[in-house]
């Protein structure tokens, strides 16, 4: 149903100036972290796309979503420039946590880091490596994200935001959740309203 809809959304904002077109995507994409159920999202935004690259670099420091979100760009080449949306108490919180922040030191984190310290460090791996530990900023299950870095060839239960090699029943009520807030964005950019107006 997701799949179906997202064609006739990709129609509808092709008609948008450079401006709206760049918030839909990141409405959709970062859904569930503007609504306040995930730590932050990942997001793309390349050149073979309408050159989302290019219109988010002129547009980047008008973007505003809701008080809470904020944006950092991990890295940027000539062809992608790939953005971390996220709501900063919930990352904050997410860093905070004791099993997470073990969990990273073993990366070079240090538990006296900041939230900002800590995005300014996993830019920097960012230039050289995917650092995979970027799960736990994500707020992925930690239990995941340590199989999926220290067993990479593991067979996992099911793919959908993350690999899930633990609580699939878990995982796939967050994933259907995640899937319905990024529905609603879509069917009301398709029923008409403003990616301005969804803030």
């Amino acid at each position: 149903m997701l799949d179906n809809r997202f064609k006739e959304f990709f129609e509808v904002i092709k008609k948008f100036d450079e401006y709206e077109y760049l918030l839909s995507i990141i409405m959709y994409y970062a859904a569930p972290t503007i609504a306040g159920h995930k730590a932050s999202s990942l997001i793309n935004f390349t050149q073979y796309n309408r050159n989302l690259s290019s219109i988010w670099h002129k547009y980047k420091d008008k973007v505003e979503v809701n008080s809470n979100v904020y944006f950092y760009e991990l890295k940027n080449d000539n062809k992608n420039t790939l953005v971390l949306v996220y709501n900063k108490d919930m990352l904050r919180q997410s860093l905070e946590n004791v099993k997470n922040m073990e969990f990273l030191t073993k990366f070079g984190y240090k538990k006296s880091m900041s939230l900002e310290q800590c995005l300014t460090y996993l830019r920097e791996r960012f230039q050289y490596i995917c650092a995979h530990e970027i799960g736990v900023f994500l707020g992925y299950p930690l239990e995941d994200v340590i199989t999926y870095v220290e067993c990479p060839t593991a067979s996992c239960k099911v793919i959908g935001y993350w690999k899930v090699y633990h609580n699939e029943t878990a995982a796939r009520s967050v994933f259907n959740k995640f899937n319905a807030l990024k529905y609603q964005v879509i069917s009301r950019i398709i029923e008409g309203e403003s990616p301005k107006e969804l803030h």
